[in-house]
């Protein structure tokens, strides 16, 4: 018998069934049908309950039993078709035949009750909802295409999913489920996804993709993803989550989600404009923007907070400025001492401020904005960075702080977004090696307190970028030392006493504190610095209180007010300006944002 025979023969049988005229043999026969095929179960109710409703609307004055019955069936059916309630409507307008059909439906009921009483699979899906709800059960909503559970049942919306209940959409489905609090989970075509049990809420995603807004729940209460090989924790954020094949990636759009590998608990927080496969995890720690200040500052910037929204709309407008600029050819740069005769040492520091403050400013922005054609415009300034051959008494000097410093914060910027590629990973690996490195190596040798810290800073933003931790701690260990060997009093009094002292003693501050971000953020290094730095940070910030505030070291100055003991808690107001040279002039932006205490708070949630 095909296809087709089975399905005229199992209307015959329902129309009997409805009809009031079914006979034993017949009956039989369809109580084995509806055994063998969940689906056909489905289809008898849905006809069944459309009978029993239009029984109610003809006749709503019958028995009470009758009444609560359909009541009952109310609260989880819903019209196949406008051409049902149609049939309703009209049937309660055409007075003539009322009676007629009131004799007709209650024959119809009294074979619903036979039916009920007959056959246990049938009764158990009438005398319950489809699908039992608890107090946390998600709505189905939004179904488009076939989307089933694993009994085969079909879903519509409207469905409320109950704890272990499997999803599985067909090709080109889609479906959405809502909680109560907001929280949407999408679901797309291919994918099967099962709720759990336990705290919060959980869902284990077995194939194909998620996309999920979730609303702010307290830890306790915290949304988890599991995935075959990684399992995806938030309290409040948009991302989505795809599996294939066994292996998972998350993308994450806002916020912060927790990402951890199930096969050794590696982890790590992956923030917007992030896409990370679970066997890339852990990530490498950040050099100066770890993921919970990035979202912190999307806050501040949400709520138009100063002066991140100020600093952020100037970035914005720069950094579409900078992606229309070609950046320079490859070129050797010569780069006099500072001071000597001519422009030569000018002229050069501009050229690589030219090509450093667009790398950093379009790297920040696609970061931050998570915009790939900004990152892609980047990745163009980056190169063109690797390529430059610095020489000259200060070749040195600006290789550490113009290229080591800003470029390699940029490219941490950089490797954190999709864009990223192994040959990228290469191409910075030889960049250190060939240029970066020798640079560092030669000013940390040095004598003078201000070289040598520049050295210190560039080798610690090099082992900062290598995941070097224990390179990294031994270095702030020397730059400890060269403080309390070299910024005592008696030391700061001869920088100032000699030509561009407060240059000199400016330059110490800055990368002194670089040097204690890079090894708090990397290392979570929060010794305290040695007695010598207060005086030091005081003689410093004294001298930026007398300075224009246009100048280069009243810009630096406002990035040493912040907490103790590195900073002067005194000095700790609010900075209010907004000029695109601090967003993007080495260290000032992210120690500015190092001092919010937001990120530290939202970093609780994990």
């Amino acid at each position: 018998m095909t296809d087709l025979d089975d399905q005229r023969r199992f209307a015959e049988l329902a129309e009997l069934l409805l009809d009031g005229e079914l006979e034993a043999g017949d009956a039989a026969e369809l109580r084995a049908r509806l055994a063998a095929a969940p689906a056909a179960v489905a289809e008898l109710r849905s006809a069944v309950q459309d009978h029993m409703l239009l029984r109610a609307a003809l006749s709503p004055g019958d028995s009470g039993q009758l009444a609560m019955r359909t009541r009952y069936l109310l609260d989880s059916w819903r019209p196949a078709s406008r051409t049902v309630a149609a049939q309703a409507v009209l049937a309660r307008m055409d007075r003539r035949r009322r009676w007629a059909r009131t004799r007709f439906w209650v024959g119809v009921a009294a074979a619903a009750v036979l039916l009920v009483l007959c056959l246990p699979g049938v009764r158990q899906l009438l005398l319950a909802p489809a699908l039992p709800a608890d107090a946390q059960a998600p709505l189905l909503a939004e179904v488009q295409g076939e989307v089933r559970l694993a009994s085969g049942l079909a879903l519509r919306g409207g469905e409320h999913i109950s704890i272990d209940a499997t999803l599985t959409a067909g090709p080109g489905a889609a479906a959405t489920l809502v909680w109560g609090d907001g929280t949407r989970l999408a679901l797309t075509g291919g994918t099967t996804l099962t709720r759990l049990g336990g705290p919060g809420q959980r869902l284990k995603l077995r194939d194909g993709t998620v996309v999920v807004h979730a609303a702010h729940r307290s830890p306790a209460e915290a949304l988890e993803l599991v995935c075959p090989d990684a399992t995806a924790r938030v309290v409040g954020t948009v991302f989505s989550a795809t599996v294939s094949a066994g292996r998972s990636r998350l993308e994450v759009s806002e916020g912060l989600v927790r990402w951890s590998r199930s096969a050794d608990e590696a982890w790590s927080l992956v923030g917007a404009g992030q896409r990370v496969e679970a066997a890339a995890l852990p990530l490498a720690r950040a050099l100066l923007l770890p993921n919970e200040q990035l979202a912190a500052l999307h806050a501040a910037l949400s709520a138009g907070r100063e002066p991140w929204a100020g600093s952020w709309a100037i970035l914005q407008a720069q950094a579409a400025r900078w992606r229309g600029l070609a950046p320079p050819p490859p070129e050797a740069i010569d780069v006099p001492a500072y001071g000597s005769p001519g422009s030569g040492h000018n002229t050069a520091r501009s050229r690589l401020f030219a090509l450093t403050q667009p790398l950093l400013g379009l790297a920040l922005a696609a970061r931050l904005g998570g915009d790939a054609q900004l990152a892609a415009a980047a990745h163009q300034w980056l190169d063109s960075a690797t390529r430059l051959t610095l020489s000259g008494h200060d070749g040195d000097v600006l290789c550490c702080d113009m290229l080591t410093i800003y470029g390699l914060q940029s490219a941490d910027l950089l490797r954190a977004q999709p864009g990223w590629s192994t040959e990228d990973d290469r191409l910075i690996a030889r960049w250190i090696e060939l240029t970066l490195s020798p640079a560092a190596q030669r000013l940390a040798a040095q004598t003078p307190a201000n070289a040598r810290l520049r050295g210190l800073a560039a080798e610690m933003t090099i082992a900062a970028w290598q995941g070097g931790q224990r390179r990294l701690a031994a270095l702030m260990e020397e730059v400890r030392a060269t403080i309390a060997s070299q910024l005592t009093p008696a030391g700061v009094a001869r920088m100032r006493a000699g030509p561009e002292g407060d240059q000199q003693i400016f330059q110490c501050c800055s990368f002194a504190l670089l040097c204690a971000d890079l090894a708090r953020i990397a290392v979570d290094d929060t010794t305290p610095p040695p007695p010598a730095w207060a005086g030091a940070l005081q003689e410093c910030n004294s001298l930026a209180a007398s300075a224009s505030p246009d100048s280069q070291l009243g810009f630096f100055a406002r990035a040493f007010a912040g907490p103790g003991p590195w900073r002067l808690p005194a000095a700790s107001g609010e900075a209010a300006d907004a000029d695109p040279l601090v967003l993007t002039y080495g260290w000032y932006f992210p120690t500015l944002v190092a001092r919010d205490a937001r990120w530290k708070a939202l970093a609780a949630d994990f």
